[in-house]
């Protein structure tokens, strides 16, 4: 039997490593912590894409305001503009803290497990017998750090992603709409209606019914 490239081996070993690692994380004494900040984060990654998508409604009223010269709107679109950037400022800020919590936690989890993992069976001594790895206890604090700060930033990066195009979905999401249809994809479409949709939004849901014949969804919060 052909043995499976050593890249694939790894690669399936890491990954299995990793979701046990995920498992015992959220299973020990500091779990319950950790999934309320994950949750915290989702929480606020969506009220900070929720945010951003009331400051583009506000900034097109403010633009409006401006280009008739009407005072008494422009001094009010610049209050509500002000209290969004407050608001913003004070979600990110949070938002930052409980990262940075979550992360700490994933990190000293993962520290105490390697720790425990070198001293096992005075591994150590075998480490400094072959000298392959120098410094070994500086390597697994470093590594840890590096690891810990990367997959988590690299899960919000696809999260944060992922609900950005969700709020700020326009024409490109008909041209997709367009191109599954043609490929014979079934697929359901819909949209969340905020009470505060541009005009153009609502007749581009149209154009997607008569001109595509795709059904979209409208659901209300």
């Amino acid at each position: 039997m052909q043995e499976p490239p050593r890249e694939s081996i790894l690669r399936a070993t890491s990954r299995k490593r990793f979701e046990n690692s995920l498992r015992d994380f959220f299973a020990s004494p500091d779990g319950p912590l950790a999934r309320f900040f994950l949750a915290a984060l989702l929480v606020l990654l969506l009220g900070i894409n929720s945010l951003n998508v009331l400051s583009s409604y506000i900034g097109r009223d403010f633009m409006t305001a401006v280009a008739s010269r009407d005072g008494a709107a422009f001094a009010s679109q610049t209050m509500r503009y002000a209290t969004i950037l407050l608001a913003c400022t004070g979600t990110a800020m949070v938002y930052r803290y409980v990262e940075e919590r979550l992360g700490l936690l994933w990190r000293e989890f993962l520290t105490h497990r390697l720790v425990d993992l070198y001293l096992r069976r005075r591994f150590y001594h075998r480490l400094g017998l072959t000298q392959r790895i120098a410094n070994p206890d500086q390597r697994i604090a470093d590594d840890v750090k590096l690891f810990t700060s990367t997959t988590l930033a690299f899960l919000l990066m696809i999260l944060n992603a992922t609900m950005s195009a969700i709020a700020f979905s326009g024409a490109e999401d008909v041209a997709v709409i367009g191109l599954m249809r043609d490929a014979g994809l079934d697929f359901p479409v819909f949209a969340l209606d905020t009470g505060r949709l541009h005009g153009e939004t609502h007749r581009l849901f149209e154009d997607v019914r008569t001109k595509l014949g795709v059904q979209v969804e409208v659901y209300l919060p």
